[in-house]
């Protein structure tokens, strides 16, 4: 009898000491996941509540730790910090999925917006006088005549207006959005055929090809089309007349990164 007890207790002891590595195993998890967590500004950000919620798990854990508690509730405590701790992750990384979709639908609104502006522009341009129309001409033959002098630039004529297409290989180092020498010499011509034209509007539209993120194509786009701007205003031409547009890899054209320039059909 007095064997078998001897036994019984043996065996207590050593599950209480293999708990105790466990439980202390599982806090130093805890740990390490709630400061990857609390580290993050974006979980700080978009999920303070669950990081709270981890960090009062883990406060549990660690008093019932310090108190030389009962093994298993610490583990237990430190399991729950360390779930709560990704689950904070998750969620910002849902949440700031969301506003990034909802950033999309934004400048999609406003692109709608813009495209019901131009249309409502063109229609009142047709009914305009046609007094306006010798100026077409003057405009189709300068275009012509730029065209023939350039390299990587084409221009055809759209119920838009004229569009010249820049080759952005001709504007812009690859992955750059700093205008090359020649391609600076480029958009200073086309600013000087457009001071003949100063009441027509421009728009600048950047696109690229789909290689990389679309975030990073959009920046790109954008700041390409910002340069290729700021070198019309330098030369002459009103900003208010001068509008940039970021498509990044929307509406391909085989492929090829470029700078599409739209000169309004009617001033």
């Amino acid at each position: 009898m007095r064997n078998a007890l001897l036994v019984c207790s043996a065996a207590v002891l050593l599950a209480a000491c293999v708990a105790v590595p466990r439980a202390t195993n599982e806090l130093e998890s805890a740990r390490t996941a709630y400061r990857s967590a609390a580290a993050s500004p974006e979980v700080q950000a978009r999920a303070p509540f669950e990081l709270q919620a981890a960090e009062r798990a883990l406060g549990d854990a660690e008093r019932f730790q310090h108190a030389d508690g009962d093994p298993a509730r610490v583990a237990h405590f430190s399991y729950l910090a360390e779930q709560l701790s990704r689950i904070a992750m998750t969620t910002a990384a849902m949440r700031a999925a969301e506003a990034r979709l909802a950033t999309a639908s934004e400048q999609r609104s406003r692109l709608q917006t813009e495209l019901a502006t131009r249309e409502r522009a063109q229609l009142q341009a047709a009914t305009r006088p046609k007094q306006v129309e010798p100026q077409a001409a003057p405009l189709a033959s300068e275009i012509k005549r730029l065209e023939a002098g350039a390299s990587g630039y084409a221009a055809r004529e759209t119920d838009r207006g004229w569009v010249l297409t820049f080759d952005s290989v001709a504007l812009f180092d690859g992955g750059a959005a700093a205008l090359k020498p020649e391609g600076r010499k480029a958009v200073q011509n086309l600013a000087q055929m457009m001071k003949q034209q100063p009441a027509r509007g421009i728009a600048v539209e950047g696109y690229t090809d789909s290689s990389g993120s679309a975030e990073r194509n959009r920046q790109l786009s954008q700041a390409r089309a910002e340069a290729v701007k700021q070198v019309l205003v330098e030369h002459g031409i009103d900003p208010n007349h001068v509008w940039t547009r970021a498509y990044g890899s929307e509406y391909p054209l085989a492929s090829k990164e470029r700078v599409d320039v739209v000169i309004a059909q009617t001033p």
